[in-house]
C-alpha cells in the first residue's frame, strides 16, 4: 500500500513538470496516470494555463504523500517503543488487598510487593528502576513507598514478594531507602478517610547503574530518574480505610 500512494506521487509530479501546452484532456490524462498503475506513462501536450495548474498540484500532492509516509514510519516506531506496565497483582484504579498491605503503623497486612511486568522498552535501554509513590499522603510531599534501580535491561517482570522490606541489595536489582526509613517495599497504610492513590511506575533508563547511594531519599533517587528516562510507564492502585 505504501509503495502504491509513493508510485502516485511520483506520478503526478513527472507530469507536472513535464507538461506541455496544447490539450483540453489536462485534467483526465492526470488521472488516468494516478491510478492506472499498470498502464506506461503517456505524457500529454497541455495547454499553459493547465500546465500550471498540474504543475501546482501535482507538487502539493507529492508533498502530501511524502508527510503521510513519515508520519507512518514514525507512528510504527513510536507502537514499537511503547513501554507497557501490567501486574496479575494491581490493577488501574483497583482497590490494592490485604496481602499488599504494610504491618505496622497500625496496619495489619502481609506487605507483599506484587508481580510487575513490563514490555515494550525502547532499544537504547540499559537498566530500569521502579518507584511506588502516594500523592495524597499528609505530608506536602507525597510518600515513597518503595524505590528500586539498577534493574538490568534484560528484565521484564519483578515477582511477588521481590521487594523484601529492609533490603537493599537483591538479585536483579537494588532498593534504596523508602519514607518509611529502610529499602524494600512498604505497602499502602493511609489515615482513615478517602482511598489514596498509590502510582507504581517503571523507568526505561539510558544509564546502567544511577549514582545514588542505598540511603538516598525517594526524591533524590526521583530527580536522578528524571535525568535519565528514555520512556516510562504506571498503574495507579487504591487503598483507603
Amino acid at each position: 500500500m505504501k509503495t502504491r500512494w509513493i508510485w502516485m506521487s511520483a506520478t503526478a509530479l513527472v507530469l507536472g513538470i513535464t507538461a506541455r501546452p496544447n490539450t483540453s484532456r489536462t485534467r483526465r490524462r492526470f488521472h488516468a496516470a494516478c491510478f492506472s498503475f499498470r498502464r506506461p506513462l503517456r505524457f500529454a501536450r497541455i495547454d499553459s494555463n493547465h500546465g500550471e495548474y498540474m504543475l501546482r498540484h501535482s507538487v502539493f500532492f507529492s508533498l502530501v504523500m511524502v508527510a503521510l509516509v513519515g508520519m507512518s514510519t514514525e507512528a510504527s516506531a513510536a507502537a514499537a517503543n511503547t513501554l507497557t506496565l501490567t501486574s496479575p497483582n494491581i490493577g488501574e484504579g483497583r482497590a490494592m488487598v490485604a496481602e499488599q498491605v504494610f504491618n505496622a503503623f497500625g496496619c495489619t497486612g502481609a506487605n507483599v510487593s506484587p508481580e510487575l511486568r513490563w514490555s515494550g522498552a525502547p532499544a537504547a535501554t540499559k537498566s530500569f528502576a521502579l518507584t511506588m509513590y502516594d500523592p495524597d499522603a499528609p505530608t506536602g510531599s507525597g510518600w515513597w513507598h518503595w524505590v528500586a534501580v539498577d534493574i538490568p535491561a534484560n528484565s521484564a517482570v519483578l515477582a511477588k514478594g521481590w521487594g523484601k522490606s529492609g533490603t537493599a541489595q537483591l538479585a536483579g536489582g537494588r532498593q534504596t531507602r523508602t519514607d518509611f526509613g529502610a529499602p524494600g517495599y512498604g505497602g499502602p497504610c493511609p489515615p482513615p478517610g478517602a482511598p489514596h492513590r498509590y502510582i507504581f511506575t517503571i523507568f526505561a533508563l539510558d544509564i546502567d547503574k544511577l549514582p545514588v547511594p542505598d540511603d538516598a531519599s525517594g526524591a533524590l533517587v526521583g530527580f536522578n530518574i528524571g535525568g535519565h528516562t528514555l520512556a516510562k510507564a504506571s498503574i495507579t492502585a487504591r487503598y483507603g480505610q
